[in-house]
């Protein structure tokens, strides 16, 4: 299936904190206009893929204030089936993740805030996800190997804001084992 989609926002008196860490509010307004488009299909009866994809314009005169990268991009694919006369249902797969390069805002971490900056440009980074999820009867198993693809790009890792590293190669085990009916 394919849902488009549209959000349409208008902000005016924007408060937010410069480039010098002062609260400041926005003479301007900003317009912005995020189409999205969320796509699933059944490859064959068991695997799936399912995305979604955001274009995001930003225009006025306080376009400036907001760091919001262009194109953000998320994808699924996954084999899911039950198994051992439907006790158990496996769901295996990868999910990847991509936005365009930004100029993110800084955080301060005294202050628990974000500020405007215009010197770290935090680039475009594909993150890519293994996960394998199994249910048997309410009892749930997660494994996932998060950012699989560590060091097989040009840089070796990502930020998610300047200075701030993405998510390093982890693997994540999970097991909730509801004890009551």
């Amino acid at each position: 299936s394919i849902r488009p989609n549209v959000t349409l926002n208008r902000i005016n008196n924007y408060v937010f904190f410069n480039k010098d860490q002062k609260a400041t509010q926005a003479d301007g307004e900003a317009f912005m206009v995020i189409p999205g488009l969320k796509f699933s299909v059944n490859l064959n009866r068991k695997m799936f893929f399912e995305a979604d994809a955001y274009y995001t314009l930003i225009t006025g005169d306080g376009k400036d204030n907001f760091r919001i990268p262009e194109v953000l991009v998320n994808s699924r694919i996954f084999y899911e089936s039950p198994m051992f006369d439907e006790n158990m249902v496996v769901l295996i797969g990868g999910e990847g993740r991509y936005s365009r390069e930004i100029l993110a805002d800084f955080y301060n971490p005294a202050f628990q805030q974000f500020f405007i900056q215009n010197t770290f440009n935090v680039f475009a980074y594909p993150v890519v996800d293994f996960f394998f999820n199994a249910r048997i009867n309410r009892t749930r198993i997660l494994l996932r190997m998060n950012h699989i693809n560590m060091n097989m790009m040009n840089q070796p890792g990502y930020f998610v804001t300047p200075y701030y590293t993405g998510l390093r190669r982890a693997l994540d085990i999970g097991i909730s084992w509801p004890l009551f009916d």
